[in-house]
């Protein structure tokens, strides 16, 4: 008797913490300063600051049924993308990939990246409203990504097969 096998996208997140201590005038305040020195380096999280893992499991088959595509290789959650004040809102995409996993090195592919109609929205209402080039960088979203789709669970990123590749290596000259 041969047994079937189901295909399954198994999520695996892990939670890191870190406590730091601040002296500031406000809550508002402190936490401003620790993510600004957050976002400078500051604080690194790694291994000792474990404190969770999570497991979630998709039924790829049932998803398909749903109309998700076969290339899913993954559905993550929808990185909490804010702008700061004293940031450029064109770094927000760039920022949004690697939340997803890019390196900022591979090449990427936007248009085989897959968000809900909300988190796209918001893209472009950071693009249009707060980026110094909004038209270039708008169009650059409406050409190449990344889309949207009914399929997309709300809150999650579905990424398809080929969205991130490994760059090529330059050749000696």
């Amino acid at each position: 008797m041969t047994t079937m096998f189901n295909s399954y996208l198994v999520e695996i997140r892990e939670t890191l913490q870190l406590s730091v201590e601040c002296s500031a005038a406000t809550p508002e305040e402190a936490e401003a300063i620790i993510q600004a020195e957050y976002k400078n380096g500051l604080y690194v999280l790694g291994a000792e600051d474990f404190v969770d893992v999570d497991f979630n499991v998709s039924d790829i088959g049932n998803l398909c049924r749903l109309g998700v595509p076969h290339d899913v290789v993954a559905i993550v959650n929808a990185p909490d993308i804010i702008l700061a004040d004293d940031e450029n809102a064109g770094d927000v995409l760039p920022r949004f990939f690697r939340a997803l996993g890019w390196s900022g090195e591979d090449m990427l592919d936007p248009s085989k990246i897959r968000t809900t109609k909300a988190v796209s929205d918001y893209l472009y209402d950071v693009m249009f409203e707060k980026c110094p080039e909004p038209i270039t960088v708008g169009m650059a979203m409406v050409n190449r990504g990344p889309g949207t789709d009914d399929y997309v669970p709300t809150g999650k990123v579905c990424l398809l097969n080929g969205w991130i590749a490994p760059s090529e290596p330059e050749e000696a000259l």
